[in-house]
């Protein structure tokens, strides 16, 4: 795909240095260490970084607008650009940073990340990217964004007939070993989905699986998504008793990769613009493998056993250390309280700790 340059040229009247040259253009200083920082500047075609690079009469300064990002630009915030152009962004977005922002998080999330980006490397105008669909943030892999709302209509209009594929690890093993997962999805208590016998009710979801690796604690799953149900990977599994590692939401108990073991690792899809039928590939984390092979040590994953169960023990006993400390304080002096209240606080702190 043809990649077109956009930029403004600039004679130089008098001698000045580069970046008083550039604040007499632009009086967003951020935005003019942005251009220097990504070489968006050239002076009589050459490109330049230097602040404090000496202009002379006749020089031509050129700002570069529009430019994109090579393959395999990484992000400060850990998010990888495998593609863009004109009309789309496409990149790899780590587990644990959101897709877009929600009531209680509005900065940690790959949306802002990258309209921050594009704001600071792009000169003279305001970019701005449009969602085309999600990944849930314990899920790693491929995202795309729109960067015109014409262009997010058309990309949504037809996401039905992309080509989604995942890789995931689960507690245990399928039978049969590959198939596919049909039910109908609806969303109940807590924002959690679950599957319904009502087809009226509930949304037609269906998940294709192969597995690929398994020592019978745990499997290396293949997933053709078929539908794009909300958390219908993580619900079907759930529900068939083999919930993904890390997915505590949807009844996983270990945690072993310290994150939930889901990643969209291929997408194929149609180009908005040209028509272009674009695949992109991300292989899955290593340690998916490496657990399912015996090549992570078992005694973190029985670490991670214990730590749960320790959890699921702990939140009450907070409560009642807490009941235990305010019915301490209303209690007679005669009762000794000071030693009763010493006691007591200190279960508390370890109560705490353990949670």
């Amino acid at each position: 795909m043809q990649r077109l340059e956009k930029s403004l040229s600039f004679p130089v009247e008098q001698e000045i240095p580069l970046m008083k040259f550039l604040l007499e253009k632009s009086d967003n200083r951020k935005k003019v260490k942005s251009w220097l920082k990504y070489r968006a500047v050239r002076v009589n075609g050459i490109p330049i970084h230097q602040f404090d690079h000496p202009l002379h009469l006749g020089d031509i300064v050129m700002i570069t607008q529009d430019r994109f990002a090579p393959p395999e630009t990484e992000l400060p915030s850990g998010i990888h650009i495998l593609h863009e152009d004109e009309a789309i962004i496409v990149i790899d977005k780590p587990p644990g940073l959101l897709s877009i922002a929600t009531d209680s998080e509005k900065e940690k999330t790959a949306y802002f990340k990258l309209n921050k980006y594009l704001n600071n490397r792009d000169a003279f105008k305001d970019s701005r990217i449009f969602i085309v669909h999600r990944l849930d943030r314990g899920t790693s892999g491929i995202l795309v964004f729109a960067k015109k709302e014409i262009h997010k209509t058309k990309l949504q209009t037809n996401w039905h007939l992309a080509n989604k594929r995942y890789h995931a690890v689960i507690e245990g093993k399928l039978d049969p070993s590959s198939g596919e997962i049909r039910s109908y999805l609806i969303e109940g208590d807590q924002y959690k989905m679950r599957s319904t016998p009502d087809t009226k009710l509930g949304q037609l979801a269906l998940t294709g699986y192969k597995t690929l690796e398994t020592n019978g604690k745990f499997s290396l799953l293949e997933i053709d998504l078929k539908t794009g149900r909300k958390n219908q990977i993580r619900v079907h599994l759930a529900e068939k008793g083999h919930p993904i590692l890390g997915d505590e939401k949807y009844g996983s108990t270990i945690n072993p990769l310290h994150r939930m073991a889901l990643h969209a690792s291929y997408l194929e899809f149609v180009h908005p613009v040209t028509g272009e039928i674009l695949s992109f590939t991300r292989p899955e984390p290593s340690v998916f493998r490496s657990i399912v092979q015996g090549q992570l040590p078992y005694k973190l994953i029985e670490f991670n056993e214990e730590l749960a169960k320790k959890k699921m023990k702990a939140a009450p006993a907070v409560k009642e250390s807490r009941f235990a400390k305010d019915r301490s304080i209303k209690m007679n002096k005669s009762l000794h309280p000071k030693k009763g209240m010493e006691r007591r606080e200190h279960k508390s702190v370890k109560g705490d700790k353990r949670g």
